[in-house]
């Protein structure tokens, strides 16, 4: 995989497995030490550990890890506990490509956006379409969103296209 990935996900996998290498072993886990959150790393240790992560742990606990590469990312982007709804739907896409770059980083797109509601694509790099709802579903309550809900409409691994996420919400805007 060729992918360079911003290092608050490999310090959101660390902060909600401290003891990351005893999981994934002492040579994967080296790879989570040292590591600035704003820093670009290759993608590769880390996509091998979700992936090791998803196949053994439970989907709830996928979901933890999203929400704290979101506690991450409000260090990077601080609009994130700003921003309404409808403004940070129309950036997913250029949030993404801050995130993640290289020739198989993919990208995020909003396939339709309406107040309350949002349908997310993206064919990036994402080995679970959980923890991904989980970030997104976390952006959306750190902006203000309640009563969030999430599914997952289409999965790659399941032969989709692309992973297709739906989310509604209620904002104190109405957006």
């Amino acid at each position: 995989m060729n992918i360079e990935i911003r290092g608050i996900y490999y310090k959101a996998v660390k902060n909600v497995f401290p003891g990351i290498a005893a999981i994934v072993g002492p040579e994967l886990g080296k790879c989570f030490d040292d590591i600035d959150g704003a820093g670009w790393y290759d993608g590769k240790a880390y996509f091998e550990a979700v992936k090791y992560l998803r196949d053994h742990i439970s989907p709830p606990s996928m979901v933890l890890v999203g929400n704290e590469i979101v506690e991450e990312l409000k260090k990077l982007i601080p609009e994130l506990t700003t921003a309404r709804p409808r403004a940070l739907a129309l950036k997913v896409p250029e949030f993404y490509a801050n995130l993640a770059r290289g020739p198989d980083a993919g990208a995020w797109l909003v396939e339709s956006y309406e107040p309350g509601k949002a349908i997310l694509a993206e064919n990036g790099a994402t080995t679970s379409p959980v923890l991904a709802l989980g970030m997104i579903r976390a952006i959306l309550e750190s902006c203000g969103a309640y009563n969030v809900r999430a599914e997952i409409l289409n999965e790659r691994s399941a032969g989709s296209a692309l992973n297709r996420y739906l989310f509604e919400w209620i904002h104190p805007s109405g957006e």
